[in-house]
C-alpha cells in the first residue's frame, strides 16, 4: 500500500478545488478517484489536519 504524504494529499485536494474535476485531478496525480474523494471529504470536514490520517 502506498503511503501518500500530507503535502501530496493537500496539493491534490487544492487542484480538485481549483478545476472541479475528480477524474482530471486523479489522472494528473496518478491516483484513484476513490482516494481523491476520501481526501476531499476529509479536508472539507476537518481541514488539512484531517488529511494526516489514511
Amino acid at each position: 500500500m502506498t503511503k501518500y504524504t500530507l503535502h501530496f494529499k493537500y496539493q491534490a485536494v487544492l487542484h480538485y478545488l481549483h478545476i472541479r474535476s475528480q477524474q482530471r485531478t486523479a489522472d494528473h496525480y496518478g491516483i484513484s478517484r476513490t482516494h481523491l474523494r476520501r481526501w476531499i471529504r476529509a479536508y472539507q470536514e476537518g481541514g488539512i489536519g484531517a488529511l494526516e490520517h489514511p
